[in-house]
């Protein structure tokens, strides 16, 4: 059993240090509605702009269609950007309560690894 737990922190160690880091904006999964993923991909490209506020409006529109951990997270991210820790805490929240009720596997998970969740004191170590 030590032994699964030292290779699983080990694993989870690598994932974090390349997933982690960079606090990028997720693509919705395969199969997703195509006007749920038009609006998060326009997010996206908003965001990476810089252009928050109207990535928000993206990001919320992606939600009202289909809601995912993924659209979640970068509501989070965009939140943090805008300066409003309160709502991107709740996001944040929300992308990994929703992550672990389908059971992705939280060592390659971008979303419970993701470095900004430090911030806000969700990152599980």
């Amino acid at each position: 059993m030590k032994k699964v737990v030292s290779v699983l922190t080990i694993v989870g160690c690598l994932f974090l240090s390349v997933n982690a880091m960079a606090a990028n904006p997720l693509s919705l999964p395969s199969g997703s509605n195509a006007d749920a993923l038009k609006h998060n991909e326009e997010g996206i490209v908003l965001f990476e702009d810089g252009k928050y506020e109207e990535a928000l409006k993206h990001f919320d529109a992606s939600e009202d269609i289909e809601r995912t951990a993924q659209v979640y997270f970068n509501e989070g991210l965009t939140y943090d950007q805008l300066g409003k820790p309160s709502k991107a805490r709740m996001h944040f929240q929300e992308a990994q309560r929703m992550e672990q009720e389908k059971a992705l596997h939280q060592l390659k998970s971008p979303i419970s690894n993701a470095e900004v969740l430090k911030k806000y004191h969700l990152l599980k170590k």
